[in-house]
């Protein structure tokens, strides 16, 4: 009888220890659960210097990023974006009507980087390739989006666990 109380002792103390970890494991779940994906933007090379990176912002403000070549930070970071960021990004995206534009702006052309960029919003989704004769209002979002990476507040335990 001393025995199965004591192995009931024990059984209940290492699950007891386990709890903690399951609860921050459930708190980071139910974050990335409740997040979708604002904005996914990546860049691609060109024959020269073009930044190439990769990055997504969620509409919790976290932003995912992997920067490959000829940008700053280099490799994956994550971090936040302010409320004002994202409040131009939606201002941009509603100046250029990006729900209506074509899904595709390029032309017989080698040397030039291209971006994609998807946005979702109010249950839509669009994916735009931009390289080449791409309309003002989008080449202003483009241009936003290939800056953003200097104006992100960078989780610096990210940073850290790069070295």
């Amino acid at each position: 009888m001393k025995n199965t109380f004591f192995s009931l002792f024990i059984l209940f103390a290492l699950l007891g220890a386990c709890k903690p970890k399951e609860k921050a494991q459930s708190a980071q779940d139910a974050l990335l659960s409740d997040s979708e994906v604002f904005i996914h933007f990546k860049t691609t090379a060109c024959f020269g210097e073009c930044p190439v990176f990769e990055m997504t912002i969620y509409n919790n403000l976290f932003v995912d990023y992997n920067g490959e070549m000829f940008v700053e930070p280099l490799g994956n970071q994550s971090g936040y974006i302010s409320q004002e960021q994202l409040k131009e990004l939606n201002t941009l995206i509603k100046k250029c009507a990006f729900f209506e534009l074509e899904n595709e702006y390029d032309g017989e052309v080698t040397d030039l980087p291209s971006a994609y960029i998807t946005v979702n919003q109010n249950g839509k989704s669009k994916k735009i390739h931009a390289r080449f004769n791409i309309p003002v209002e989008l080449r202003k979002l483009t241009k936003y989006l290939s800056e953003m990476p200097q104006n992100v507040r960078w989780d610096v335990q990210a940073e850290e666990s790069q070295d």
